[in-house]
Formats: structure tokens, C-alpha cells, sequence
């Protein structure tokens, strides 16, 4: 056990339990709070509170999810259908292959899986360390983009008090535009909610 950290996770179905489960694979927290519906009792108790309550994914089903981070560069904005690669700063191969491999990994993993909560679970207990342990990690994580008045995915310094600064990358004119078209479908679908 790392320390003494308390994580609530509110949602106790595939994606919360998944998230239980890594956290005590890994020797994260020394206590888990896994509640089925949000309580007040989590407000005030728990360093860490993780909120998974959502309907699942189904397959061709356009979504806000986790960022995935395994081509040397950073996926932008809403990650999905209008997402952005940051190929400015990017080191890979193929791009165009490359983009749409990553654009329709999740599409690919519910037809073959049906499921993808154990991935979410795995970045997510991730994501609890850097935060526990007070690491200090650049990590691609939705926060306020003052720039594009919008939530979406950025890299980050994550550490103990959660998202210390967003890192600055270099982006060209293409990308930038691409990036406030998926601020503009992000205020959209938000809009739909409000």
C-alpha cells in the first residue's frame, strides 16, 4: 500500500467495479468506496472521488471518452468522431492510417469486445496514482480551455492537487481550426443536456 488515501467511486457497474479492481491490483488506496448512487457521505471522507455513472457504449455510438495516448503525440478536443492528433509535434508513421486506427478504437473494441471498461479501468487507477503519489505526469485529461471556452482533452501536469497546469503544445493553423470545430461539437452535444 502506497499510503493512506481514501478513493470513492460513484457507479458500481462494469466501468466502477473495473476501476475497483485495477485500484487493488495495484496497491493504490488503502480504502476503496464503491457506492451505487451518488451520497453525501463520499463529500468531505475520500481524497479521491471517481465518477463513472453513464450508460454503456454501443457499437457506432458517438461518445466523450478517455483519451488514448500510444502514438507519441496527443489526442485533442472531444475524443471521438471530431477529435484532433497534434501531428505538428507527433512521431509516428503512417498519419492518416494512424489517426483513423485511433479515432475508431473504441468503435473496434465494442464489436469485437462489446465491452472497453477494463481499458477505462486501467487509465483511470493510472491517473489515481499520479494523483496519490503526487507525480507529476503530462497526461492527456479533459479540463477548461479558457482559449476555446470548452472542457475538453489536453495535456496536463497531474499531480497531488489534481490538474497543476496545462502544457502548452505547438499547434499549426489546420490544427487549430480542427481543434475549435471540436470545441464547436463539444458545446453542441453539451447544449442538447442544459
Amino acid at each position: 500500500m502506497v499510503n493512506s488515501s481514501r478513493v470513492a467511486i460513484i457507479g458500481a457497474g462494469s466501468v466502477g467495479a473495473s476501476i475497483a479492481f485495477a485500484l487493488l491490483l495495484q496497491k493504490i488506496s488503502s480504502e476503496i468506496l464503491l457506492v451505487d448512487i451518488v451520497s453525501e457521505t463520499v463529500e468531505g471522507q475520500c481524497d479521491i472521488v471517481v465518477i463513472t455513472a453513464g450508460a454503456k457504449q454501443k457499437s457506432g455510438e458517438s461518445r466523450v471518452k478517455i483519451a488514448e495516448n500510444a502514438t507519441h503525440s496527443y489526442v485533442l478536443g472531444e475524443h471521438g468522431d471530431s477529435q484532433i492528433i497534434a501531428w505538428s509535434s507527433a512521431q509516428v508513421g503512417d498519419k492518416e492510417v494512424v489517426a483513423k486506427e485511433i479515432a475508431s478504437k473504441a468503435y473496434k473494441i465494442i464489436e469485437l469486445k462489446g465491452v472497453t471498461y477494463f481499458g477505462i479501468a486501467g487509465c483511470v487507477s493510472m491517473l489515481v496514482q499520479c494523483i496519490v503519489l503526487n507525480q507529476k505526469h503530462i497526461r492527456p485529461l479533459s479540463t477548461c480551455i479558457k482559449e476555446y471556452d470548452c472542457v475538453f482533452s489536453m495535456p496536463v501536469v497531474l499531480g497531488s492537487q489534481g490538474v497543476e497546469r496545462v502544457i502548452d503544445i505547438s499547434l499549426s493553423e489546420e490544427e487549430k481550426n480542427k481543434l475549435r470545430c471540436s470545441a464547436s461539437t463539444l458545446k453542441s452535444i453539451c447544449a442538447k443536456y442544459l
